[in-house]
This record gives structure tokens, sequence and C-alpha cells, in this order.
């Protein structure tokens, strides 16, 4: 069947909860509720809508504001669609609570929405692919856009890599492969909140080898190739998606058969109960 496809300069993004579950990704127009005008450092540059509280705009629109040139389609039919201009490449499948810039996986459950046969994306994600302040201005009942410090999404590579990714991965793999996609992204959200936490080591690599913490350093699980979903998870809690809040401390009670005492419950997800 021949794809339907409409040329849109957009900039789509986000990835990350999660979970790799299916979304409806395009919202009805008449969802719409509200069109709202857009400042761009303090003049009126164009406008937005708001769908279900959700503030959109369309990927020329914001590319006009970052001053790139590029090409995309989009197909509404299935909800792919794509971007590339200069540095950028921006991927998004529809029914994915993600898509990817430049290797970045971005957070996006609410996908996009279409208004008058036009693609819209979240603004909120478009503003983090350039680098663009997003705040409501409350006089001019507007959204306001700052480009006093403009600067194109960091690359996969040079972000992930720098922040232990791979360890990430293999430590979710090794301590949560058997859990729900939410539990595998709590695992890796009580080793960041570690590595944030003045009371542990100050990187992935200290916390997950730190004496007596996780048994898959102590079996030697923590060697084993992670699964698609477990690198997935990583890349998304270095993302800041967060399942847990601040827990610190996981354990499964049926298999550990130790009691955490002393500590606040957080929640329990799949065979996990987390606490901080």
């Amino acid at each position: 069947m021949k794809m339907k496809r409409t040329s849109i300069a957009l900039i789509l993004v986000s990835a990350l909860v999660l979970l790799v579950i299916a979304l409806p990704a395009v919202a009805e127009e008449s969802s719409r509720s509200d069109v709202l005008p857009v400042y761009v450092n303090g003049l009126l540059d164009t406008k937005c809508v708001l769908v279900n509280g959700q503030a959109y705009t369309t990927a020329d629109e914001m590319a006009s504001v970052y001053g790139i040139d590029g090409s995309g389609w989009y197909d509404f039919e299935t909800g792919d669609s794509e971007f590339s201009g200069e540095n950028l490449l921006i991927q998004y499948h529809g029914g994915n609570q993600y898509c990817t810039v430049n290797g970045r996986y971005l957070y996006m459950p609410e996908g996009i929405v279409e208004v008058e046969g036009v693609a819209y994306y979240p603004l909120r994600v478009l503003a983090k692919v350039f680098g663009i302040g997003l705040t409501w201005n409350a006089d001019l009942r507007g959204i306001e856009l700052d480009t006093s410090k403009m600067a194109m999404l960091e690359s996969g590579d040079s972000y992930y890599g720098s922040r232990e990714q791979d360890l990430l991965a293999r430590i979710i793999w090794a301590e949560s492969g058997n859990q729900p996609f939410e539990g595998m992204i709590a695992v890796g959200n009580v080793v960041l909140n570690r590595v944030a936490s003045e009371r542990f080591p100050n990187s992935v690599h200290d916390v997950v080898y730190q004496a007596g913490q996780f048994d898959p350093v102590r079996n030697g699980s923590i060697h084993n190739t992670p699964s698609d979903d477990a690198v997935l998870a990583s890349y998304l809690c270095l993302e800041g998606v967060n399942t847990v809040g601040d827990a610190l401390f996981f354990q499964n009670p049926s298999s550990s058969g130790v009691i955490f005492s002393g500590l606040t419950y957080i929640a329990t997800i799949g065979d996990h109960v987390f606490y901080r």
C-alpha cells in the first residue's frame, strides 16, 4: 500500500514512560481547546494550539525560530514521521512513547496531533531539541520562547557515553530483566538517585560496584549483554524519566527474605518494592 506523506519541517522528540506500549499517536481536531500566541524574546511571533492542556506547534514554526532549513514527512495513516536538516535527524514511529533525535531518546507520550490537516508536535519537545527556553507569560497570556541560549541537542554518542549508559543498561538487565518495563526504569532510577545522593558514590560505576550492594556484581551477571528493552530503559532514565521518585533502595521480598526497616516506602512495581 502506498504511503501518504505530508511534507513538514519538523523537529519532534523526546524519549521518554516509557513502556513500549501503543498510544494513540494522533488526536482528533475536535479535542483542540484553544489557540495561544507565542512570543519570541518578547515579540509576537506565531501561535500554538492547546490540546488537553498540552501546547503544540508545527515543526516549520520552531525550525524558523531556530533558523534551520530541512525537509521531512509525516504519515497520517501510521503516525510515523521524520525530519532531517543540517546536523539533525529526528525520527518518530506512531504508537511509541518516545522519539529519537540525533541518537537521543526523548520521552513523548502525548504523541502528535492533527489540526486542519497539519501535524503539530509538543512544544516542550521541540524546545528541548533546540535549547529554547519555554515559559508562560501571564501578562501577555501567551507562551514565551527565550532564544538567548539556543543550542542543538547534544548527540546520543556524546551524551550517553559520558554517563556510563552501557553499565546502567547492564545493571538494569541483571536486576530486573524479568520485570515490567516500568520496573526496569525504576531500577535505573535507583542507581542514578544514588549517584546524585551524598550518601553514595558519585558515578554509575562506583555505585554499581560498591561493596555488598548489588548481587549481579557478586554472581557475574553484570557482564551479561542487556536486552533491547533494558538498553531503552537506560536511555530514558538518563533523559530524566522516573517512575519511583527519589527511591534509593529496592528488594524482591519473596526471594531475598530480608525486610527493610526504617525506610520510607515508595512503590511496588512488579516483584520489586522501592524505598528511600
